[in-house]
């Protein structure tokens, strides 16, 4: 295999582990009519357990991305691939409640955390040239057709087997997002530099204000696009319109 037909391969292969690794990550969102009858969650509460996977993400996220710069993205990713199977597994063996249910999918937070851009790392440490910057787009898309399929999913899966199957085929999907990667993408150290940062240390981006703009930003679109999907299930025109819209009140 030729070398430019390699880097395709492995590119598909890194894409193809982003949308099986997004398969749960709404699982919950989207079966949270069921969840809030069959545990009898308020608002808050099942805000909280569809937030919580944000907010371990972003406290995970600094740390694991900004370890893509000392050891290989790979590693990483492979970690978090492992994670995800857990937690969606746990879910779907152990969750029976709020409290349960909070915890594991703070687990998935970490897990996207060590899944997402780290993955963007182990493409673009491996994918050189003019059509780098296509293939970081067809990257980026795999995230919205993991999405959408963790939706799907989970309402197919969910309305035929039970919320239980729905999380154990998406821990499934995330096991072998884990044997591709193992498999088809090979190990690549990242190059030494002589940049001397220290982990964590992000006084160079507060003092950036063009950079810090753009990071405020993303904030405000992530806080508006994850809120959207977190209650978007919920507040579908159901047959029982008064309940729906007491819900989304």
């Amino acid at each position: 295999m030729s070398a430019a037909r390699s880097s395709t391969f492995v590119v598909i292969a890194i894409c193809a582990t982003q949308v099986l690794t997004m398969m749960g990550l709404f699982t919950f969102p989207a079966l949270l009519p069921e969840f809030s009858e069959v545990w009898d969650l308020s608002n808050t509460g099942a805000g909280w357990i569809s937030g919580i996977v944000l907010g371990a993400y972003a406290l995970s996220v600094p740390l694991l991305v900004a370890l893509t710069d000392r050891i290989d993205a790979r590693l990483i990713h492979l970690g978090g691939t492992v994670t995800t199977t857990l937690s969606l597994a746990g879910f779907a063996f152990l969750a029976e409640g709020f409290w349960s249910a909070l915890a594991l999918r703070a687990l998935a937070g970490v897990a996207m955390a060590a899944t997402y851009m780290p993955g963007l790392r182990m493409l673009v440490d491996r994918y050189q040239g003019r059509r780098q910057a296509r293939m970081v787009a067809f990257y980026t898309a795999s995230f919205s057709l993991g999405s959408a399929l963790s939706f799907y999913l989970a309402g197919v899966i969910g309305a035929a087997l039970g919320w239980q199957w729905a999380f154990g085929a998406a821990a499934l999907g995330a096991a072998g997002a884990f044997l591709i990667i193992l498999v088809a993408v090979r190990p690549s150290p990242p190059e030494a530099t002589a940049d001397d940062t220290a982990l964590l240390d992000f006084r160079p981006i507060l003092r950036n204000r063009e950079v810090l703009g753009y990071i405020i930003a993303y904030g405000a679109h992530s806080w508006e696009l994850f809120a959207m999907r977190a209650w978007q299930s919920t507040c579908l025109p159901l047959s029982n319109a008064a309940t729906v819209s007491m819900r989304c009140m």
